[in-house]
């Protein structure tokens, strides 16, 4: 639990808020990967994209992925 704190907090610095932070912690836990905050934060810092436009194509990646893995995603597409 404290390490998604961390990673909460990191997504918070980056600019995350809101829905979007809810949004950016629940692939978080539906991925277990905390790699995902260091990718989230650095699309945010280093290619300055809005919290909304890199959780969008985060998402958008991780859903291909587990399509591609045979994985089910446990939300609808």
């Amino acid at each position: 639990m404290k390490s998604l704190d961390k990673e909460r907090r990191k997504l918070e610095v980056a600019g995350f808020s809101g829905q979007t932070l809810d949004q950016a912690m629940e692939l978080l836990k539906r991925t277990n990967a905390s790699i995902l905050t260091e990718i989230l934060v650095k699309m945010v810092t280093k290619q300055e994209k809005t919290p909304s436009m890199a959780l969008h194509e985060m998402e958008t990646k991780t859903r291909e992925l587990e399509a591609k893995l045979g994985l089910s995603s446990k939300e609808p597409s």
